[in-house]
Protein backbone atom coordinates (compact mmCIF):
# COMPACT_ATOMS: atom_id res chain seq x y z
CA UNK A 1 0.00 0.00 0.00
CA UNK A 2 2.95 2.26 0.55
CA UNK A 3 5.38 1.18 -1.90
CA UNK A 4 5.85 4.50 -3.31
CA UNK A 5 4.56 6.92 -0.50
CA UNK A 6 1.59 8.37 -2.08
CA UNK A 7 -0.62 7.92 0.70
CA UNK A 8 1.89 8.45 3.66
CA UNK A 9 1.09 12.63 3.63
CA UNK A 10 -2.64 11.48 3.99
CA UNK A 11 -1.90 8.77 6.43
CA UNK A 12 -0.01 11.55 8.50
CA UNK A 13 -2.47 14.36 8.31
CA UNK A 14 -5.13 11.58 9.13
CA UNK A 15 -3.51 11.04 12.17
CA UNK A 16 -2.71 14.12 13.28
CA UNK A 17 -6.54 15.29 12.55
CA UNK A 18 -7.41 12.43 14.91
CA UNK A 19 -5.04 13.22 17.37
CA UNK A 20 -6.67 16.61 17.24
CA UNK A 21 -10.00 16.34 17.53
CA UNK A 22 -9.26 13.60 20.50
CA UNK A 23 -7.46 16.73 22.10
CA UNK A 24 -10.53 18.93 21.99
CA UNK A 25 -13.09 16.31 23.15
CA UNK A 26 -11.22 15.91 25.80
CA UNK A 27 -11.39 19.56 26.48
CA UNK A 28 -14.99 19.49 25.84
CA UNK A 29 -15.68 17.19 27.59
CA UNK A 30 -13.54 18.29 31.18
CA UNK A 31 -15.24 21.84 30.00
CA UNK A 32 -11.76 23.63 30.44
CA UNK A 33 -10.05 26.27 27.73
CA UNK A 34 -7.12 25.01 26.28
CA UNK A 35 -4.32 27.52 27.33
CA UNK A 36 -1.05 27.62 25.42
CA UNK A 37 1.67 27.55 28.15
CA UNK A 38 4.56 27.83 26.05
CA UNK A 39 7.25 30.21 24.33
CA UNK A 40 5.18 32.88 22.12
CA UNK A 41 7.76 32.12 19.69
CA UNK A 42 6.79 28.35 18.76
CA UNK A 43 3.04 29.72 18.61
CA UNK A 44 4.53 32.46 15.72
CA UNK A 45 6.58 29.83 14.16
CA UNK A 46 4.05 27.41 13.48
CA UNK A 47 1.70 29.82 12.28
CA UNK A 48 4.56 31.27 10.24
CA UNK A 49 5.44 28.03 8.47
CA UNK A 50 1.55 27.11 8.06
CA UNK A 51 1.14 30.31 5.87
CA UNK A 52 4.36 29.88 4.02
CA UNK A 53 3.40 26.31 3.44
CA UNK A 54 -0.19 27.45 2.02
CA UNK A 55 1.36 30.20 0.14
CA UNK A 56 3.96 27.83 -2.07
CA UNK A 57 1.02 25.49 -2.18
CA UNK A 58 -0.95 28.70 -4.11
CA UNK A 59 2.02 28.91 -6.54
CA UNK A 60 2.21 25.91 -7.28
CA UNK A 61 -1.12 25.30 -8.12
CA UNK A 62 -0.77 28.55 -10.53
CA UNK A 63 2.57 27.03 -12.14
CA UNK A 64 0.41 23.91 -13.25
CA UNK A 65 1.31 20.07 -12.34
CA UNK A 66 4.52 18.24 -12.76
CA UNK A 67 3.14 14.53 -11.42
CA UNK A 68 3.20 13.21 -14.69
CA UNK A 69 3.00 13.13 -18.46
CA UNK A 70 -1.02 12.08 -18.90
CA UNK A 71 -1.76 14.74 -16.92
CA UNK A 72 -3.34 18.23 -19.11
CA UNK A 73 -0.03 20.72 -19.38
CA UNK A 74 -0.17 23.79 -17.13
CA UNK A 75 -2.37 26.69 -17.12
CA UNK A 76 -0.94 30.32 -17.80
CA UNK A 77 -2.54 31.76 -15.10
CA UNK A 78 -0.43 35.03 -15.33
CA UNK A 79 0.57 35.35 -19.05
CA UNK A 80 3.08 38.26 -18.16
CA UNK A 81 5.40 36.27 -15.96
CA UNK A 82 6.61 33.75 -18.25
CA UNK A 83 8.69 31.62 -15.61
CA UNK A 84 5.59 30.94 -14.51
CA UNK A 85 3.71 28.29 -15.95
CA UNK A 86 4.38 29.73 -19.09
CA UNK A 87 5.78 28.22 -22.38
Amino acid sequence: MFEDRSNLIGLVLLIGCGLSAGIMLGYIETGTVPVWDGPAWVKWSVIGAGVALILYGLIQSMRGRWYGHDLPGPRRWFPWFPWWGGK
